[in-house]
């Protein structure tokens, strides 16, 4: 109800705008925001931020006023690997024909007989060009044939960029240093994107929060001008395409050229170009590789994805009754553990970097045995599920314990969810058996990761950790997740 008087406020009665007024007062001044900290992979963190409310809505309508400026403020740069392209519609066509007919009224989509907003399938304002993942660069077509022209790679990124950003500097990138600080009082797209990112961030001008998708539009903005001025310094002693190539992924540069010599050149005009908006690379995320452009993480994440491989074509195995067919079965697993432990070490990879398939493998590999599980299973056969129900779990906590962090501890939630399918065809005692596995599991988890704060508070990986064992129980009763015997 709250949404739809957001959106047809003018239909309210005086009474009600004005209950609402109170509820949603106008913003003219800054507002704090609640920052927070997150593990980034390895010990190293990352602040995070929420910003305001109110101004939150700010945000949100500042981009919907502002859309098709935005679009065009990031699309001057063809070196730019990930930026706003167009206006996302709020429902897919696919996911609309799983809702079924619907009565369109513009943006979003409305189901008459329900006459509720549906905005579940809307990732983001904006799609994107061209990759949303870095990722996707590594293994594209792209890259290939990037490789393919230039036998050197130079790897830049910026140093703490979202924390440095200058936020005046917008201004500077859309209308120029001087014609902006000249002009600096008058009503403009940029000074009102400027002062919206400051009243955000505590009134900050050194500085933007990081966490919401604007803040990720607003350096677009800065960083496609940055782009333009690279190039053009650069256009005076090489040429583009043919003696070098140019591409970013937000603050992280990827250049491509002949010679090592040129790479220091180009290098040059970065630091330069990037020191004019008070920024500066990261010089201890430097790397030069010489073609074929294959670091440890490529390597790792190759052969990590031939091993989910096997070890799902192992849980969709059909279920054996053989004792010693089981048994073999729980030694590949096993296997699988032990080989993904030599894969990190041999490649010395951040195993943050690599687990973003075990999670998904482990996924599939879950429903495959739910799907086994489903038809008419003999008891030593569901002895056989139950073990590699068993296995699965353990691959699972082991990543987790490797890569403590909120996303794959959130992905981890989701598995234990269709565990939690696949195991309704288990008997009650099989059952408790399992649960008591899982809160093992839990347990030593938490006994391994439990940082207690000077002030008091837990962490925020703990904290989803907790609040997802919550449901789960033991023979003896509920898990008490604060117990002090469960967390040693």
């Amino acid at each position: 109800m709250l949404l739809v008087s957001e959106v047809r406020r003018e239909k309210l009665s005086q009474d009600l705008k004005t209950a609402l007024g109170k509820i949603r007062p106008e913003v003219t001044k800054y507002t704090k925001p609640l920052n927070y900290k997150i593990r980034k992979g390895g010990s190293s963190v990352n602040t995070l931020s929420i910003v305001h409310p109110l101004h939150q809505l700010k945000m949100a309508n500042f981009v919907f006023l502002h859309e098709q400026t935005l679009i065009n403020e990031c699309s001057k740069s063809q070196n730019t690997l990930r930026a706003p392209h167009q206006i996302l519609p709020a429902v897919t066509k696919s996911a609309m024909k799983k809702v079924g007919k619907v009565k369109k009224l513009g943006i979003p989509h409305i189901a008459p007989s329900e006459g509720v907003l549906d905005l579940n399938f809307a990732p983001s304002y904006f799609s994107l060009r061209k990759y949303n993942l870095l990722d996707s660069f590594y293994s594209s077509n792209e890259l290939l044939r990037l490789e393919s022209r230039f036998p050197f790679l130079l790897r830049l990124d910026v140093t703490k960029c979202f924390f440095n950003i200058y936020t005046h500097s917008v201004s500077w990138a859309i209308k120029g240093k001087e014609f902006s600080k000249i002009h600096a009082q008058k009503y403009s797209f940029e000074q009102q994107f400027d002062t919206l990112m400051q009243r955000a961030n505590f009134n900050e001008t050194n500085g933007i929060v990081v966490g919401p998708e604007i803040s990720r539009v607003f350096a677009e903005v800065i960083f496609q001008r940055i782009d333009l001025n690279i190039t053009s310094a650069l256009n005076a002693r090489f040429d583009e395409d043919t003696d070098y190539a140019l591409r970013r992924y937000v603050d992280d540069f990827f250049i491509f050229a002949k010679t090592e010599a040129s790479l220091t050149a180009i290098e040059e005009t970065i630091n330069e170009q990037l020191e004019a908006y008070k920024l500066y690379a990261n010089s201890a995320k430097r790397q030069v590789l010489p073609r074929p452009f294959v670091t440890d993480i490529t390597s790792a994440k190759q052969s990590v994805a031939a091993l989910c491989g096997d070890m799902l074509k192992t849980a969709e195995k059909p279920l054996d009754s053989d004792p010693d067919d089981q048994r073999k079965t729980k030694a590949e697993f096993r296997f699988f553990l032990e080989e993904l432990r030599l894969i990190v070490g041999r490649t010395s990879a951040d195993f943050s970097t690599i687990s973003s398939r075990i999670y998904s493998d482990v996924s599939k590999s879950v429903k495959a045995l739910g799907v086994l599980c489903s038809g008419s299973v003999a008891i030593d056969q569901r002895a056989d599920a139950f073990a590699r129900l068993k296995s699965l779990v353990r691959i699972l906590f082991y990543a987790l314990s490797s890569d403590y962090r909120v996303s794959p501890i959130y992905r981890a939630h989701q598995i234990l969810e269709e565990i939690q399918s696949a195991r309704s065809h288990f008997t009650d005692l099989e059952n408790a058996a399992f649960q008591d596995y899982l809160v093992f599991e839990i347990c030593e988890l938490l006994s391994s990761r439990y940082e207690k704060k000077s002030n008091g508070d837990i962490d925020l990986e703990t904290s989803n950790l907790l609040l997802s064992s919550s449901s789960y129980k033991h023979q003896h009763g509920h898990f008490e997740p604060y117990d002090k015997k469960a967390l040693r």
